[in-house]
């Protein structure tokens, strides 16, 4: 059986795969430099750099995530209405923690989710899950 701190490295190493997969992944979702108020690309790399060791620090609440992702079944394609920021918010609901949109869409792609990116730059994805299977995630 693994201690917290061996537990907390497998899982951290999971996230950082993650992150390595998708480069502008970030707490605040996929940062670009049109959405990130940057007016040159030095700023936009910086505040990259910045949002990226933010989502690193979130071992917890991604965590947590994935343990609720358990109860939300994959649909085969994607599904407009599983929007990452409406999906965070039910999933802070019942995990009782906040989730940034970027924590929840490394731990969904974690689980296997399948994702796309909404357009005109936009932070947020849609991902392949089940609406109707929100009924059945609880509050722990």
């Amino acid at each position: 059986m693994m201690n917290v701190n061996q537990e907390n490295k497998v899982i951290r190493a999971s996230l950082e795969s993650v992150m390595a997969d998708y480069p502008t992944l970030t707490d605040t979702g996929f940062l670009t430099k049109y959405n990130s108020d940057s007016r040159t690309w030095e700023e936009y790399h910086h505040k990259l750099a910045e949002r990226r060791e933010a989502l690193c620090q979130a071992i917890e609440s991604y965590r947590e995530t994935m343990i609720w992702l358990r109860c939300i079944e994959p649909l085969p394609s994607i599904n407009e209405e599983a929007h990452s920021y409406r999906m965070k918010h039910h999933a802070e609901h019942s995990i009782q923690r906040y989730v940034s949109n970027g924590t929840f869409i490394a731990a969904a792609l974690t689980c296997g989710f399948q994702m796309k990116r909404c357009p005109d730059s936009s932070p947020n994805v849609w991902f392949n899950m089940s609406s109707a299977s929100l009924g059945q995630t609880a509050v722990y």
